[in-house]
């Protein structure tokens, strides 16, 4: 990797260890396989509400009101065209795209293997995450497959309206939607770990 492209790695590094220490929340892509299309993503939102499958358990919250919290932070937060957002797949529902959205879930079950099998049985998870941390696992999907995968972790969460639930949901939607040209990729050299805005 050149010189250019390592000094822009560390610069967004810095910023990102910087914004993570001032506010608690940081994301990391985890996959970008190439199949998402901002074209196709927004005449699949024309055409009806998109399903999010909501997983995992966070602050004691049935499912039900898990997944109403999960969508209505999705709400507007996506790049646009925005599409509407429900935890309910019905007949007017979009047919393409969907996502899945793990919070607190198991830590060895991906963004991709949600897409392929949404309503999968989950192990349960450590009972050992420190206190006022809240983990995100999220995923687009075309059809079962992951088009863009992040994880996320938001410290020092006192509860489901706390704001750093809303930027960790929020973030995480505009990075699984940013148009490829503006997304962060991950660049491998010998091994280690550079990520840069390409």
């Amino acid at each position: 990797m050149g010189s250019k492209s390592f000094a822009a790695g560390v610069v967004l590094a810095l910023g990102l260890a910087g914004c993570s220490a001032t506010s608690g929340v940081s994301i990391v892509e985890d996959q970008q396989t190439g199949f998402f299309s901002p074209e196709e993503y927004g005449f699949d939102a024309s055409k009806g509400e998109m399903t999010a499958v909501v997983r995992g358990s966070a602050f004691g919250m049935d499912q039900a009101s898990l997944a109403n919290l999960v969508v209505q932070n999705m709400q507007g937060s996506d790049w646009t065209p925005h599409a509407r957002f429900t935890s309910a797949s019905g007949p007017n529902t979009a047919r393409t795209y969907s996502y899945v959205m793990m919070l607190d879930g198991p830590r060895n079950v991906t963004g991709a293997s949600l897409c392929e099998q949404p309503l999968q049985p989950l192990p349960t998870a450590a009972a050992n995450r420190p206190a006022g941390e809240l983990r995100l696992v999220a995923a687009l999907c075309r059809y079962n497959k992951a088009t863009n995968s992040v994880s996320g972790r938001a410290l020092g969460v006192v509860g489901p309206y706390d704001p750093k639930v809303h930027e960790l949901i929020a973030g995480s939607m505009l990075q699984l939607t940013r148009p490829n040209q503006d997304r962060i990729d991950r660049d491998r050299d010998h091994g280690s770990d550079h990520e840069f805005i390409r």
